[in-house]
């Protein structure tokens, strides 16, 4: 098994990552309870952008994945 790290594997990685970040800022939201509403209304929100940034990510990673596998195999 060679070690390569292309342009597939940066694309999962930055997914995951992403993904983990805004979860943990949501949590973070959740714990700290008085503060200012506004504060951890727009905290809360940048959570979810990162989250829903992270999934999209996976989710075009997965989908470019299949149609290369398709293509290679229909040469």
């Amino acid at each position: 098994m060679k070690l390569k790290f292309g342009f597939e594997e940066f694309i999962l990685v930055f997914s995951i990552s992403m993904f983990f970040f805004g979860y943990m800022r949501i949590k973070f939201t959740f714990m700290v309870i008085k503060v200012t509403d506004y504060y951890l209304y727009s905290y809360g929100n940048k959570g979810l952008l990162y989250c829903s940034l992270g999934l999209i990510a996976l989710f075009t990673y997965f989908i470019i994945k299949y149609i290369s596998k398709n293509v290679n195999t229909t040469r």
